[in-house]
């Protein structure tokens, strides 16, 4: 009776008028709200038999599920601050910590699973909302880029840009890439802050190369 929430005092008057009452309130083990409800007046429901009967959450604090390739595992840490849009709110974040982080590696996308508690004060996101994520990993990187339209990739797999002094003439260089974002590559060799490039068409102007040669 008491996994059912009664006190002491409500057994007491059971065990005295020895007449349970037809409806008995049953109490949930934490504050939160119903999201989901498959009972039914005349339902029998028995402890372990899915799917629940009634289903309470914590809607003011809600996971976000993320998975994130197994090559940046050593940059996730717990606690780490996490920010959330989602298209629901576009001009809204919502901010939220690293709470787990999966112990095993997907086999097949060799992504692993994070999960971050996101603060909701308000109740406006929603289960399974789809969303954007950005996780600080460490300080800023400045670093020389360019436009991923600039960069070609050879036949012997290495990445090249074109440069130009005169902006009539193009020279092709070798160079070694690092991250991509916004659609921006990092160089990491090969090329000098204020350098001139060819912004775009890099890959047309390897291939004319190529057949001229």
């Amino acid at each position: 009776m008491r996994l059912f929430g009664l006190k002491d005092e409500d057994i007491a008057k059971l065990l005295a008028s020895k007449k349970i009452d037809i409806e008995m309130p049953v109490k949930s083990p934490i504050d939160g709200k119903i999201v989901s409800r498959s009972a039914a007046p005349g339902v029998l429901v028995q402890p372990g038999n899915a799917p629940a009967p009634v289903v309470v959450s914590n809607t003011t604090q809600l996971w976000m599920i993320a998975s994130v390739p197994e090559s940046e595992t050593a940059l996730y840490h717990i606690g780490q601050n996490v920010e959330v849009t989602t298209q629901a709110y576009q001009n809204k974040s919502f901010q939220g910590n690293i709470s787990y982080i999966a112990d095993a590696v997907d086999s097949d996308t060799h992504r692993i699973a994070i999960r971050a508690n996101i603060n909701d004060p308000k109740h406006e996101l929603k289960a399974q909302m789809l969303a954007n994520f950005t996780i600080t990993l460490g300080e800023p990187i400045h670093s020389v880029a360019v436009p991923t339209k600039a960069i070609a990739r050879e036949n012997n797999s290495s990445y090249s840009v074109w440069v130009t002094s005169d902006q009539k003439t193009f020279k092709r260089r070798t160079v070694k890439i690092g991250i991509t974002q916004n659609n921006y590559i990092q160089i990491i060799e090969g090329l000098n802050e204020g350098e001139v490039i060819a912004r775009d068409k890099g890959l047309f102007l390897s291939n004319l190369y190529a057949t001229m040669h």
